[in-house]
């Protein structure tokens, strides 16, 4: 198994990973993939915006 975590804080990024930025991720040959964030919870709840798998 290989393991490999990906951070999205750089000069350039604003500190959000949108679902397009997944979308666009090469995730061939990838068994299992976890989106993890402390406080994600903290903003304003619009529930047309929520996608739960």
């Amino acid at each position: 198994m290989q393991e490999q975590i990906l951070n999205f804080e750089n000069d350039n990024d604003d500190g959000f990973l949108t679902a397009l930025e997944i979308s666009r991720l090469d995730l061939r040959g990838t068994e299992l993939f976890v989106v993890s964030g402390c406080e994600s919870a903290m903003g304003d709840l619009r529930i047309e915006k929520v996608f739960m798998v």
